[in-house]
C-alpha cells in the first residue's frame, strides 16, 4: 500500500488552540457533544449542524459503559437536542440524519431499527421509507462485488421516475460532456488547472460528471475542485510538462534484442 508523510505533525496540531463552551445553539457547523454521568465523560458525540439536518457522524464512548447502549442513549439524546433547537432558534430544521448504511455492515445496520426512518435514493435523492427500501437492499447484499460492479445503472429506490428515464443530473452531466475538459480544479492551493491538463485525465472527467449528477449543476458550480497529493510537473510559464512514456527495450534500432533471445 502506498504511504504518504502526514501534512501535520499530530504531536503539535493542537498547539494553540483553546477549547471553549459553544453555548446551548451556536449555529450551523461542526461540534462535539458531551455525555456525562455524574460529571464523568463517558461518550463523545461528533454533530454537524445545517439549516435543514443534524447530523449524527460518530460516536466514541468509554468501553467501560458499553453495557449501558450509549449509541442508543446518544441518539435519544441528539434527538432531544435537535427537537429544542428547532423550537428554539431554527424552525427549519427538519431531519436527523445517520449518515451512511450499509445493510451487511453490523457497525450500519442497526440504523434500520429507527423508526420513523428514511433513506435517500442514490438515483433521484427522493426520500424512501426504510420498510419499502429493505428489500431491495437485502438482495443487493447478497450480489458480489463484481455483480454489483457490472450493474449498468445505479441502485434506484425511489419510483418517481423510471429506470429508462434520465434524472435532472443525468442530464446535466450528459450535455457538460464535451465541456469537461474545461472543468477548472486548484492544484496545491496555488495554481488553477484544467482537466484537459492531463494525460491520463478520464478518471478525473468521470468524477466531475459523477458530481454534478449527485449534488446538481448550481451546488457543483459552487464547489472548488483540489488536487493536493499527485505530482505534477510545471514549467516556469505555469504549463503541465507532460512526460513522454519511456519506450521497449530491443523495439526499432538494428534488430537486435528480440533476435538474440530467439537463439
Amino acid at each position: 500500500m502506498a504511504k504518504r508523510p502526514a501534512p501535520f505533525n499530530s504531536d503539535t496540531v493542537n498547539d494553540g488552540k483553546v477549547a471553549k463552551d459553544e453555548g446551548v445553539y451556536p449555529g450551523r457547523g461542526s461540534y462535539h457533544l458531551y455525555h456525562r454521568i455524574d460529571g464523568k465523560l463517558v461518550a463523545v458525540s461528533c454533530l454537524d449542524i445545517t439549516t435543514k439536518y443534524l447530523v449524527s457522524q460518530y460516536l466514541m464512548y468509554d468501553p467501560d459503559y458499553a453495557f449501558l447502549k450509549l449509541g442508543v442513549v446518544s441518539a435519544v439524546h441528539e434527538l432531544e437536542y435537535m427537537a429544542m433547537i428547532r423550537e428554539q432558534f431554527n424552525p427549519d430544521l427538519q431531519y436527523y440524519h445517520l449518515c451512511d448504511f450499509s445493510l451487511s455492515c453490523p457497525k450500519l445496520a442497526y440504523k434500520m431499527n429507527y423508526r420513523p426512518g428514511f433513506l435517500i435514493c442514490p438515483r433521484t435523492n427522493d426520500l424512501v421509507s426504510v420498510d419499502k427500501a429493505k428489500p431491495y437492499l437485502e438482495e443487493l447484499s447478497k450480489m458480489r462485488i463484481a455483480e454489483k460492479s457490472s450493474m449498468e445503472s445505479i441502485l434506484q429506490l425511489a419510483d418517481s421516475i423510471s429506470q429508462d428515464e434520465m434524472t435532472e443530473g443525468e442530464l446535466y452531466a450528459l450535455a457538460f460532456k464535451e465541456e469537461a475538459d474545461n472543468f477548472p480544479f486548484l492544484y496545491k492551493n496555488r495554481q488553477t488547472l484544467t482537466l484537459g491538463d492531463f494525460t491520463e485525465k478520464e478518471p478525473k472527467i468521470k468524477f466531475a460528471l459523477a458530481m454534478i449528477k449527485n449534488v446538481g449543476v448550481q451546488c457543483f458550480g459552487g464547489l472548488v475542485l483540489e488536487l493536493k497529493f499527485e505530482d505534477i510537473k510545471i514549467d516556469e510559464e505555469g504549463q503541465i510538462i507532460q512526460e513522454e512514456e519511456p519506450k521497449a527495450e530491443g523495439s526499432g534500432g538494428d534488430g537486435e534484442g528480440a533476435g538474440d533471445q530467439d537463439q
